[in-house]
């Protein structure tokens, strides 16, 4: 047997949506060739990189993203040595990158060939086989210094398992859930020893050892808070979720950092637990905050092809009285929709996890079905049941004046409307896990005529799902449902209908120009049917893909009728990530397009993925 090596493992490493309708074929691949010209472009290179040998199409990908030979090409070296210098320092990045994987075999070298200005630099790689985890151990050490050996639990085991290709990555999640298991359970002062690493080259296995030393259990004490200047400490009390003498545990903290940073009150927060005067049974909370700039401004331009140039702007104030309310005022300049609003929330109303909205909006909605000009005044009560789920209700008054088919009426509509909300998302802008369910219901009442009454109720929901461990892979399905009950369709509000198609909707069709046809005129549904399937990879830190399909359709009845056409788009699109959530540019075409109708490509860009 080969003599075993000891070794630690390495790390491996505001929604702009365009809608575009009636957009001609050359326009949108010209707006496409340029996006992606200004996304992918960089200066002539004065040498090629090449890579031979066994290793995968996504780790070459992985290896060019670690390269400065590939950065670096427009930079040539003036002599040969120079840039067989810059391949060596690749090959030790590579080579650490093949281990990080389980590689421990692999073998990776460089040459440089050609004359200057017509260089080659190749790599040759040998991944050899892929070394598994033979042995888990999870150990913990006492205050005494006795240690005593126990099970790894579920997580870690989910984590790193006997069997399992040794990820380094996976190497670390697991010693991590180790000491979350601890953090958890009421440890706060949980520390993690060296873990000890056993690469078995005769046998091509790892065997990896943790220890952790737990300290006691201890309970929240007293809460200090340093660093404020304009916020009130009772706004920040009021957002901790742990009282005096519960059980400190990962998870409360946890909580309290998120409802901290959703207040947008802090550029800064840091909680850290101390061992209290009690002894370390009890721990005292420290809060260190840093204050971000409590008013904004913001500007932003757009370019749609179904209303040409657009402007938007913004003014808001985040911490009005010192009590974290916030004053929104914002405007939109366009052809489509127009529009301003001003908007007031306070997150403490009677109580610390419940919340008041009022709003005031005026706008004019300019879609091929119908043209709506509306004022309206709301205000909405939200519970924070917990974290994830949520549930709100209130009072909407809204006059608006519609027209369509040449028929202009008004209605001032009164409504209160209930939603129920459950987010185990991963993230908000780019999902890569979990769920999102969300019940609306909103009866409608006409203040001027009593005689017309409905009722607006949707679900919908969206589920994600990994298909690789780095979330590189990712499937997306999406689901709604709608239903307009009460009145005949003609004495509801034709902005009040179901419409479908457009980039929230079903890509590959105009806005709202999905729907129930009068005369040739799309004039809105009572209920409506639409979902998508949606598979996305990450190519490198900042460039994705996305494949999509998408189908729906609004309908006459009260609920929807699948025996009627339903319309199907599907596409590709371009995905930059930032740290605000990717940037998209999706390109769709309808799959049963209606002739005459429906045009052949529709381009929408936003920030965020489309669902």
């Amino acid at each position: 047997m080969d003599p075993m090596t000891r070794r630690h493992a390495r790390s491996a490493g505001t929604t702009l949506l365009a809608r575009r309708n009636a957009l001609r074929t050359e326009g949108t691949l010209l707006i496409l060739a340029l996006l992606l010209c200004a996304a992918g472009h960089s200066a002539p290179e004065s040498y090629s990189v090449h890579f031979e040998g066994d290793a995968s199409r996504d780790m070459i990908w992985e290896l060019r993203d670690l390269s400065d030979s590939v950065k670096l090409r427009d930079r040539e070296p003036p002599s040969d040595n120079l840039l067989q210098r810059r391949a060596e320092r690749d090959v030790g990045l590579f080579t650490d990158h093949l281990h990080a994987f389980g590689y421990f075999d692999a073998r990776v070298s460089s040459a440089v060939t050609g004359e200057e200005g017509a260089r080659a630099v190749l790599f040759s790689l040998v991944t050899g086989p892929q070394y598994t985890v033979s042995e888990v151990v999870c150990r913990v050490e006492g205050d005494s210094g006795s240690v005593r050996q126990e099970e790894p639990g579920p997580e870690v085991s989910k984590a790193l398992a006997p069997g399992k290709p040794a990820l380094s990555r996976a190497i670390l999640d697991a010693e991590q859930q180790f000491h979350r298991h601890y953090l958890e359970a009421g440890h706060p002062f949980c520390e993690l020893l060296p873990r000890d690493v056993v690469v078995d080259h005769a046998n091509r296995t790892v065997s990896v050892t943790y220890t952790v030393r737990p300290g006691p259990q201890a309970v929240f004490g007293p809460t200090v808070i340093e660093g404020l200047a304009d916020v009130s400490e009772e706004t920040v009390r009021r957002m901790l979720p742990w009282r005096e003498g519960d059980l400190c545990r990962r998870s409360v903290l946890e909580k309290a950092r998120k409802r901290l940073q959703e207040s947008g009150l802090f550029a800064l927060i840091e909680i850290t637990p101390e061992p209290g005067t009690d002894g370390p049974a009890t721990a005292a909370m420290r809060l260190t905050l840093a204050e971000r700039k409590h008013r904004s401004v913001g500007f932003g331009l757009d370019y749609r092809s179904d209303d040409g140039p657009g402007a938007r702007a913004f003014w808001e104030h985040r911490n009005l009285s010192g009590l974290g309310r916030r004053l929104r005022v914002s405007g939109e300049l366009s052809e489509l929709e127009p529009g301003v609003e001003v908007a007031y929330d306070n997150p403490f109303f009677l109580r610390d996890d419940q919340s008041l909205s009022l709003a005031f909006k005026g706008s004019l909605l300019d879609p091929d079905p119908y043209e709506s000009r509306s004022l309206s005044l709301s205000a909405t009560v939200e519970r924070r049941i917990t974290d994830a789920l949520r549930a709100s209700g209130g009072l909407k008054l809204r006059f608006a004046s519609v027209e369509q088919r040449r028929r202009e009426e008004d209605f001032l509509l009164l409504s209160s409307p209930w939603r129920l909300s459950l987010d185990k998302r991963d993230d908000r802008l780019d999902p890569a896990s979990g769920f999102m369910v969300t019940a609306l219901e909103e009866p409608f009442v006409d203040v001027g005529d009593a005689d017309v009454f409905f009722t607006r109720q949707e679900i919908g929901g969206s589920w994600y799902k990994a298909l690789d461990a780095e979330n590189n892979w990712v499937f997306a399905v999406r689901a709604r449902l709608g239903s307009l009950t009460g009145d005949v369709l003609e004495d509801i509000p034709a902005d009040t209908r179901f419409y479908a198609g457009g980039g929230g909707s079903v890509r590959g069709y105009g806005f709202e120009k999905i729907g129930p046809e009068e005369g040739g005129e799309v004039t809105g549904g009572r209920s409506l049917a639409e979902g998508s399937v949606e598979i996305r990879k990450r190519l490198t830190e900042r460039l994705g893909l996305a494949a999509f399909l998408d189908g729906g359709a609004a309908f006459r009845s009260t609920f929807p009728d699948f025996s009627e056409d339903i319309r199907w788009g599907a596409g590709m699109g371009l995905r930059y990530y930032t740290p605000i959530g990717p940037v998209r540019l999706d390109v769709a075409t309808p799959l049963n397009p209606r002739s005459g109708t429906d045009d052949p490509v529709q381009v929408y860009v936003s920030v965020g993925q489309a669902f």
